[in-house]
């Protein structure tokens, strides 16, 4: 049955409509479902190698990374009351950096009774030793002589720019003084750079008798330090040493992230 003209002109103008609607909302959802693979999608997509890591993500898939590794823990007693802890660690991952990791430190006493615990975020640069400093830690009357340290969770891999590679702090000229009543470490710090400053450079001092056990550490702050400039650092402590210092070892940390590369 052949339609009349007025059915057909309706049928016209109901067809134009739903073609009107359906170009709508192609265009509203065209986008939703069409996006670019992004590294913040929670997707495997593009050149991924996991859920938005690897490939042209900054962020390092967790299985093409190695575990940090604590190579030992020691407490420090600095007053009859206060005491100071430090955990040396290596990371492997030769281009890999993290920031913001938690981690807790807790002291035991020689009949492995918790006495205190300090928690704190840290920056882990890549490809080498460094070492985590808390002090200022009370203790009461009792004598840490156990530490235990672990992070709290997994380290956020992320590659690093490569021009990390052209910056090294260096710490040189160290003396050891007064060890037999107040210790204290000096030495000069300098950062190689030849075009990038740096902030807040953290440095740790470690004394170690002559069976290579640590025996006393602290920690300072060099706020600036310019390309091809250098700082004295100094690090003292209130009594000696449970045995006498023989070797002295500085760490210099900056956090990788806060390089200003422009």
């Amino acid at each position: 049955m052949a339609l009349g003209w007025g059915a057909r002109r309706q049928l016209l103008i109901v067809s134009g409509i739903l073609g009107i609607i359906i170009l709508i909302a192609g265009i509203i959802l065209y986008p939703k479902f069409n996006q670019a693979p992004t590294c913040f999608d929670g997707k495997m997509n593009g050149t991924e190698q996991g859920i938005d890591c690897g490939g042209a993500c900054q962020r390092i898939c967790a299985s093409q990374t190695a575990d940090v590794v604590v190579k030992w823990a020691r407490p420090f007693q600095v007053t009859k009351t206060v005491a100071s802890v430090i955990a040396y660690i290596e990371n492997p991952n030769v281009h890999a950096a993290a920031r913001d990791v938690p981690y807790q430190f807790k002291l035991y006493d020689s009949d492995h009774q918790f006495i205190a615990e300090r928690s704190g975020t840290t920056y882990i640069a890549p490809n080498g030793t460094s070492a985590i400093f808390e002090g200022g830690i009370q203790v009461g009357s009792r004598v840490p002589v156990f530490v235990s340290f672990n992070f709290t969770s997994d380290p956020l891999w992320v590659a690093v720019d490569p021009r990390i590679d052209t910056i090294r702090v260096i710490a040189h000229d160290s003396l050891l003084t007064d060890a037999d009543t107040k210790p204290r470490l000096g030495a000069t710090i300098t950062n190689t750079s030849q075009l990038y400053s740096l902030d807040n450079v953290d440095v740790i001092g470690i004394l170690y008798d002559a069976n290579d056990n640590a025996v006393g550490a602290s920690q300072t702050i060099v706020q600036g330090l310019g390309p091809q400039t250098y700082a004295p650092v100094y690090f003292t402590w209130q009594q000696p040493f449970s045995s006498p210092a023989v070797r002295n070892e500085i760490i210099t940390r900056y956090d990788v992230f806060s390089v200003n590369f422009q």
